[in-house]
Formats: structure tokens, C-alpha cells, sequence
């Protein structure tokens, strides 16, 4: 596209970093972060969702399914970092 001769950018990395470079995209400042006070043992447990990538697709699945074969819930104690539990599903919707 042209206007008056001049070529108009596509690319929206480039209409972004013209309009970051002349002050017109609000920036947040960062926000200063502490870290938060040590847990005592078994005062908080962490639950965390994770998937199993070393898993294989089974090839006798009706599904097919290819992606998120395994998901991993794991509970830990934040006190102490030990791993309370250990749960391995095919579906587990998290």
C-alpha cells in the first residue's frame, strides 16, 4: 500500500516497534517482587498438572490420540519440597 509515494509497513513487528519507538504503546512498570516467607512443613501443599512426554500413543487406541497422552498431578509440600503424591491418568482435564 502507498500513500504520497511512501510505502506503508505490513509486517505488525514493524507498525508495533514504529509505534514503540515513538512513545505511543503503554508500558506497566515493572513491579518490585520480594520472596514470599519460608512454609512450615505440611502448612501448604502445591498442586501442579504436568504432562508425561516420555509416554508413546498406544496404536490399538480407538481415540488416536497423539497429544497429552499422560498428565502427571503431583502434590508437594511447600515446607519442605517433599513429593506427597504422585497421580498418573490418561483424563485428567486440567
Amino acid at each position: 500500500m502507498r500513500i504520497s509515494g511512501l510505502r506503508l509497513p505490513q509486517s505488525t513487528r514493524t507498525i508495533w516497534q514504529i509505534l514503540d519507538e515513538a512513545g505511543l504503546i503503554e508500558r506497566e512498570e515493572p513491579s518490585a517482587r520480594s520472596p514470599l516467607p519460608p512454609r512450615e512443613v505440611m502448612e501448604e501443599v502445591q498442586v501442579d498438572f504436568k504432562e508425561v512426554t516420555t509416554a508413546l500413543p498406544d496404536p490399538t487406541s480407538p481415540s488416536g490420540k497423539q497429544h497429552h497422552l499422560l498428565e502427571a498431578c503431583h502434590f508437594v509440600d511447600a515446607g519442605s519440597s517433599r513429593l506427597l503424591s504422585a497421580q498418573i491418568r490418561e483424563d485428567f482435564h486440567a
